[in-house]
């Protein structure tokens, strides 16, 4: 029995879309977020939390690397949210149909958004399903007169074919998540000392056996969309 509402104060329509970008060696990156927020009150040292998945080729690469570009995506940028949300880059590369520049460490910068952000990871938490990225803003971009993409607009702003395929992954990452979470409760019924155990391979892919890492102030022990 489940003592969680079917209806939740947490179920917000109007996160805002942003597409994380990163480049680790000769290869580049991307994919879609939506969990994002300010993690610090200080205007100086701005920092921000990313909730990312650890199944993506896109978070491997952002841990490796630990530097990323985060854009918010205009309401026009619509259409590159199958291309960033639907498919590995593993797979394809998102960016061969774009018109991207590269800044000086060779991450793909998108044009048109609201604006951007170049953030350092200073910290990571591995929750089995999730990882919670802690990062340093280092550059900051804001593009006047632009409206955000949010993802209460993706349901009139996509056609059906994309919407049918959005949902459908949707629910086989749920499923996959899923047990990944129950993988962490069974371990925790068991009394073991670490909700979720360590891997030996922080930036090796998830699998169906939860990890952990824990989040600690020093880079050098920081180590599929």
């Amino acid at each position: 029995m489940s003592d969680l509402s079917p209806v939740s104060i947490l179920d917000d329509g109007d996160r805002a879309i942003y597409v994380v970008t990163t480049r680790h060696q000769d290869s580049t990156s991307g994919m879609i977020v939506t969990w994002v927020t300010s993690a610090s009150l200080i205007p100086e040292r701005k920092r921000i939390v990313l909730v990312v998945s650890p199944h993506h080729a896109t978070t491997q690469m952002l841990l490796q690397s630990r530097t990323f570009v985060l854009h918010q995506l205009a309401r026009e940028q619509v259409h590159l949210v199958p291309t960033f949300g639907l498919f590995s880059s593993r797979e394809v590369d998102k960016f061969a149909q774009l018109a991207v520049q590269l800044d000086d460490r060779g991450i793909p910068m998108l044009s048109g958004t609201c604006g951007w952000v170049r953030g350092n990871v200073v910290a990571h938490m591995d929750g089995g399903d999730r990882f919670i990225v802690l990062a340093e803003v280092d550059t900051e971009e804001v593009t006047a007169n632009t409206q955000p993409l949010f993802v209460r607009d993706l349901a009139h702003t996509l056609p059906g074919e994309v919407l049918k395929q959005l949902e459908e992954k949707y629910h086989r990452d749920v499923e996959r998540d899923r047990a990944l979470i129950q993988t962490l409760t069974r371990g925790s019924r068991r009394g073991q000392d670490s909700l979720i155990p360590k891997r030996e391979d922080p930036t090796a892919p998830c699998t169906t056996r939860a990890a952990a890492y824990p989040i600690g102030s020093d880079r050098r022990t920081l180590q599929r969309w």
